[in-house]
């Protein structure tokens, strides 16, 4: 793991695994591929962590 991709996610700037990227009726879901955190995407190419941890609109 690369120190710059590290220092990103320190910045709420991740990266998500695209083969796990799912459609929750609000927004993509996924899971950092560096730091494990789950993502949200913000905007087109803006993940961010997720603000919405309840699960409440996460699918299986």
């Amino acid at each position: 793991m690369n120190f710059h991709i590290r220092l990103f996610c320190r910045f709420d700037r991740h990266e998500p695994i695209r083969r796990e990227v799912r459609w929750d009726g609000l927004h993509y879901v996924s899971t950092c591929t560096s730091c494990g955190q789950a993502i949200r995407r913000k905007d087109k190419g803006e993940w961010k962590k997720d603000w919405n941890p309840s699960g409440l609109f996460k699918t299986a």
